[in-house]
């Protein structure tokens, strides 16, 4: 999507373009909108950058999260708040080269921040994106890898393994592979697994299933089925100053 990003920019002059897509959680048992995700990609200080809304099945906005890549696409620099949940996490690199990670539960009022050094191919956030699209012909032809994730609510990195499923043909006829995710160790036997679903001619993430960083009102991360759209559309920099400033809701109707 970043690749996809400069490319557009350059073909269409100087004006850097927004994208935008959206992303639509429903209950896994019963198929019910549990919230919806627009994500907007831009560049921004020479820097490209991505941000989601998150919002209510009414369209109250309640989240939003904001995604820098630095010199590190496999771990961006990014912050979450749930206005809902009353939750804040995140990660940002501090001038010492050394990662600062946080999170907050305001009503524990819990509130933790730890810094770490870098580790070489940590992964953080939407930068699983970026491991798999950077992995992709490894993962077909060896199956599995490894990789340290950053997990913020721990203030540290798990060992995850990212494995090739299986492969399968679209509505529309078109290759996708699905890729299961899941953390290793002893925690194994107690964490449920991830799986993505990608379509294989522009490695486009097209569904998610599993729990989500977005939590309900006890604070427990929700699991979701997520559909993404199948392609990103270009829009002006006033839908993205909007989902920047509009103020979230602290609960769904």
């Amino acid at each position: 999507m970043i690749a996809a990003l400069v490319l557009l920019a350059s073909a269409i002059g100087p004006a850097p373009a927004v994208l935008e897509y959206e992303g639509r959680a429903y209950v896994p048992e019963d198929g019910r909108l549990l919230y919806r995700e627009t994500h907007y990609i831009f560049e921004a200080d020479g820097r490209s950058q991505r941000l989601v809304l998150y919002r209510c099945p009414d369209g109250s906005p309640f989240a939003r999260k904001t995604i820098v890549y630095g010199e590190d696409p496999l771990a961006p620099a990014f912050e979450l708040i749930d206005r809902r949940a009353n939750y804040r996490e995140g990660m940002r690199r501090g001038a010492d080269g050394r990662l600062e990670v946080f999170f907050e539960k305001g009503w524990l009022d819990r509130s933790r921040r730890v810094s770490i050094p870098v580790v070489d191919g940590l992964v953080a956030d939407a930068g699983f994106d970026e491991f798999v699209r950077r992995n992709w012909d490894r993962l077909a032809r060896e199956g599995e890898a490894e990789f340290s994730f950053l997990v913020p609510s721990r203030l540290a990195a798990s060992r995850f393994r990212v494995t090739r499923v299986g492969s399968e043909r679209l509505g529309d006829g078109e290759a996708a592979t699905r890729f299961r995710l899941a953390i290793t160790g002893f925690f194994a036997w107690f964490a449920p697994s991830i799986e993505v679903l990608y379509r294989d001619r522009d490695r486009w993430l097209l569904r998610y299933e599993g729990l989500t960083n977005i939590r309900d009102r006890r604070g427990r991360n929700l699991s979701a089925r997520i559909e993404f759209d199948a392609e990103a559309r270009v829009v002006n920099h006033i839908r993205l100053e909007q989902a920047r400033r509009i103020p979230l809701a602290s609960d769904c109707p």
